[in-house]
C-alpha cells in the first residue's frame, strides 16, 4: 500500500433539491479480503467464522437490483457474508466474507463521494468529519441500506478499523522530511496557523496553495518530533483508500475471546485539534500480534482498514 500525506440523532439527512453525482465506479473493482483475515486470525481459512454467521444471522438483506444480499451476525467482531442472489432472491453463493468491527465512536459527517464497483456489491464512503478532516473507509452498510448516495448531504457514522500490523511508538522518535512539496506543505500551513493564532481558516487550502505558488518559502528540509502526534494518512490507492497509516494514543482498551482466540478492542485517537472533537477509531487487532507490553496512554503506529458503520434510524 502506498501511503501519501494527506492529512446525536440517528437520522441520515437528504437534499430535496438536485445534487452532483457522488458515485464513482472503479473498473478493477477492490482487492479481495484475504489480507485482511489473514490479519486477524492467521493464515486459517474463517470457516468457524463464517459457520457462525450463518446460525446466528438476523438479517438478510436484499438490494434493490436483487443481485446480491448481506448476511451478518451481532458481535464485538463480526462477520458479514455477501451472496450472490439466484432467480428466485434467495442467497446461492457466497461472494465474500467481510470481518466487521463494531464501534461506539459516532460523528457527523459530509458524504463526499462513495466509490464502488462494477458489480455494485460494495464500496468505501469519503467522508469529510469537519475541520478540515476527510477520511476514507469501507462501507459496511452498503447492502444493508436502501439509499440514494447521490441524494445524501450528511450522515452519522461510527468508525472501526482492523490492525493489519501495529506497533508501539518509541520515544523521541523523529520523522525527517526531504521531499520537497512535503516541505512546502509543512512549511506553508506552520505560516498559516501563525497568521491565525493557531486556528486553520476555512479557505485555509487556498491560502497554503496561494503561499506555495509565491516560492518564498525556506526549502530547508524539516525535523519534526512524533511524541504526542496523532496522525492519518490514508492510501492514493484506487480502491484501496480505506487502508491506511495512523499514528495516536491508546485511551481505552478491553479483551474479546472468539473461538479461543484472543482479540484486543483498541480505542485509539488518530486526529486531535483544539478547536474539533478528537477523531476516536476502535480498531481490533489479534493479541498475539499486538505490541507488548501495551497499555492505556501508550502511543501505537501502523496500517489500518478503516470502515465506517451508517447509523440511520430503521424505517
Amino acid at each position: 500500500m502506498t501511503d501519501t500525506e494527506h492529512a446525536t440523532a440517528n437520522t441520515h439527512h437528504q437534499k430535496p433539491a438536485q445534487t452532483k453525482n457522488k458515485s464513482i465506479t472503479l473498473s478493477q473493482g477492490f482487492p479481495g479480503h484475504e489480507a485482511h483475515w489473514r490479519a486477524l486470525i492467521g493464515d486459517q481459512a474463517p470457516t468457524e467464522w463464517i459457520h457462525q454467521a450463518l446460525e446466528e444471522v438476523s438479517a438478510q438483506s436484499p438490494t434493490d437490483s436483487a443481485k446480491f444480499c448481506l448476511l451478518s451476525n451481532h458481535q464485538a467482531i463480526s462477520t458479514q457474508l455477501v451472496f450472490e442472489l439466484s432467480d428466485q432472491a434467495e442467497p446461492s453463493r457466497l461472494v465474500f466474507a467481510v470481518p466487521a468491527i463494531g464501534s461506539p465512536h459516532r460523528y457527523q459527517a459530509q458524504l463526499l463521494k462513495i466509490w464502488g464497483t462494477p458489480l455494485a456489491e460494495q464500496s468505501l464512503l469519503e467522508l469529510d468529519l469537519g475541520g478540515d478532516i476527510k477520511v476514507f473507509a469501507y462501507n459496511l452498510d452498503h447492502l444493508r441500506q436502501k439509499l440514494d448516495w447521490n441524494q445524501i448531504e450528511h450522515l452519522e457514522v461510527s468508525l472501526s478499523g482492523l490492525a493489519l500490523d501495529l506497533e508501539c511508538s518509541e520515544e523521541g522518535q523523529l520523522l525527517h522530511i526531504r521531499d520537497a512539496k512535503s516541505i512546502e506543505q509543512h512549511r506553508a500551513l506552520i505560516e498559516i496557523l501563525l497568521q491565525n493564532e493557531a486556528h486553520l481558516p476555512s479557505d485555509s487550502r487556498a491560502k497554503i496553495k496561494a503561499l506555495i505558488d509565491e516560492g518564498k518559502l525556506p526549502k530547508e528540509p524539516i525535523t519534526l518530533s512524533l511524541d504526542q502526534m496523532c496522525a492519518y494518512l490514508y492510501s492514493d490507492e484506487l480502491g484501496q483508500q480505506d487502508e491506511a497509516w495512523c499514528r495516536g494514543e491508546v485511551i481505552g482498551k478491553q479483551l474479546v475471546t472468539i473461538f479461543s482466540k484472543n482479540f484486543l478492542l483498541l480505542d485509539i485517537v488518530v486526529l486531535r485539534d483544539p478547536d474539533t472533537l478528537p477523531v476516536v477509531i476502535r480498531i481490533a487487532v489479534n493479541e498475539d500480534l499486538a505490541p507488548k507490553p501495551l497499555k492505556v496512554g501508550d502511543f501505537v503506529q501502523g496500517n489500518i482498514w478503516l470502515q465506517a458503520s451508517i447509523c440511520v434510524k430503521p424505517g
